[in-house]
């Protein structure tokens, strides 16, 4: 009997230990899709994701779309023509399981004239250490 307990035992923290890695390479992934949106890297912050990954986000209307790394480097490439100078700026992040949640503000200047400042939550599932879906929440107001 205390080696049937033992043995439940062992695969309990085997799989604690297992969660809390996949956990830390989650957000070690989501920290270099921040620190890549910051760089201006589009292609590396496209290579955090899935071949293709399912988005919902304001900016694509209010349906869910798919979108491929080329389409995730285009749209993010179109947007820095618009507000040259972006950057996040990271408030909280939360991984747990699969999951990882991040609230942050977005900074920069509009065609060098207007500062914006949009407060924004992301909802992120991951799969093998890539983003296979992206739900971001903003207010879209002009």
């Amino acid at each position: 009997m205390k080696n049937i307990l033992l043995f439940f035992l062992c695969l309990t923290c085997i799989a604690c230990i297992s969660t809390n890695s996949s956990e830390k390479e989650n957000e070690k992934t989501i920290q270099k899709l921040f620190e890549s949106f910051n760089q201006h890297n589009w292609q590396a912050m496209a290579d955090c994701y899935a071949d293709t990954a399912t988005f919902l986000d304001p900016s694509l209307g209010v349906e869910f779309v798919r979108l491929t790394k080329a389409d995730i480097v285009k749209k993010y490439a179109d947007m820095e023509k618009q507000i040259p100078d972006i950057r996040d700026s990271v408030l909280v992040l939360i991984a747990k399981e699969n999951q990882v949640w991040v609230e942050f503000i977005s900074k920069g200047k509009l065609n060098d004239t207007t500062q914006i400042y949009i407060p924004i939550a992301t909802h992120f599932t991951l799969e093998n250490g890539k983003v296979i879906k992206d739900n971001t929440y903003y207010s879209a107001c002009e």
